[in-house]
């Protein structure tokens, strides 16, 4: 007997293949609203996208490849995941990119566009190539308007506690930071735990780093001189990402595995820092999330930053099917959730379970 949400979910993702080809011939012509199609068809299968999550989630763990911006497929960032067991969802960012149209400069809508159009060339790459092994959808999305306001909340007042005075609104702090020197002045924590690049030198200086940061997004058209703002927005971005990604983790009991080592660093942050609130101190409980995160990038590195890991698609799935050494590792880590694996033991884990795959 088949079954009817399999069919539907298998129907919805045709669908949005369709879409997404539709979208790419027409991005540049201004008589179809891009965004406005591209919301209405998730608007319209949010219920069934919720359903699916809520009754797969309860059978058997589901991973979803999330905490990035873009996937280069042509490099082949998208293979350390299809090394997972069990069902993969990719959290599509289309729907997040396609929400900045229209809010910045002409300048900046052509950035954007550009960005947009590898994004979907991408998608319908992965929908074609991988249709039946994943689910693309924006998971992070999902949240209704009450949960998008409650996290923004909780995020702000996470990034107001760095600051020696408690800030309860926006106006309060930009007033007494305009400068990032005021900013280095005000911050209670020490500036060495706020991170703006994933590559930076943590032993430049605070100031040092935020400057490379704000050539960074000027870089991609961002455009605005005012470094209270800038911080806010970066910091209070990391934070907002960080938390989603724990909420939508523990509403759909799903695996995280995230790309961007600023958004590894921000849930650590959040987890391991002296915030107290209620809400940080249940998710500080589900500690065992923070280890798997680090996990997952762990290995995504000694897949994707050595050559002699860097197999084609092919030979990682064949590879994966014959060993099932993913499984297995996260059954050492179910055993030792209790202990809080520390991040060197994780790593011995993958280096002694890669060395019985590869036979080295």
């Amino acid at each position: 007997m088949k079954n009817l949400l399999i069919d539907k979910v298998e129907e919805f993702q045709q669908k949005y293949l369709n879409l997404l080809k539709v979208i790419l011939k027409e991005i540049n012509n201004h008589e179809i609203n891009i965004r406005d199609e591209f919301l209405i068809f998730f608007n319209k299968n949010k219920m069934l996208l919720e359903l699916y999550l809520k009754y797969y989630s309860q059978e058997e763990m589901n991973y979803f490849l999330t905490g990035f911006d873009f996937i280069n497929v042509e490099k082949g960032e998208h293979k350390s995941f299809f090394l997972i067991d069990g069902k993969r969802i990719i959290d599509d960012t289309l729907y997040l990119d396609l929400n900045l149209l229209g809010t910045n400069s002409e300048v900046n809508k052509q950035i954007y566009i550009k960005k947009i159009k590898k994004s979907i060339e991408n998608n319908i790459f992965l929908l074609e190539k991988y249709n039946s092994e994943i689910l693309l959808m924006p998971i992070r999305c999902l949240n209704s308007k009450e949960t998008f306001k409650d996290l923004s909340t909780l995020s702000n007042k996470i990034l107001f506690q760095f600051f020696k005075k408690e800030y309860v609104t926006f106006e309060e702090y930009i007033k007494e930071n305009l400068t990032i020197k005021d900013i280095e002045n005000n911050l209670i924590i020490n500036t060495k735990m706020i991170i703006f690049l994933k590559n930076e030198d943590k032993n430049d200086s605070f100031q040092k780093r935020f400057e490379n940061y704000k050539k960074n997004i000027q870089s991609i058209g961002f455009e605005t001189k005012n470094d209270g703002l800038i911080f806010y927005m970066a910091v209070f971005g990391f934070l907002s990402q960080a938390i989603n990604i724990i909420e939508v983790s523990e509403r759909y009991n799903l695996f995280p595995c995230v790309r961007n080592y600023t958004t590894i660093y921000y849930i650590a942050l959040i987890f391991d820092s002296c915030i107290q609130t209620e809400n940080i101190n249940y998710i500080k409980q589900k500690n065992n999330i923070l280890n798997t995160l680090k996990l997952f990038f762990i290995f995504q590195n000694i897949l994707e930053n050595s050559n002699f890991f860097n197999f084609p698609t092919e030979e990682i799935i064949k590879m994966k099917n014959q060993n099932n050494w993913w499984t297995n590792i996260m059954k050492e880590i179910e055993l030792n959730k209790e202990n809080s694996l520390s991040l060197n033991t994780i790593e011995k884990i993958i280096l002694k379970k890669m060395e019985n795959v590869l036979k080295l």
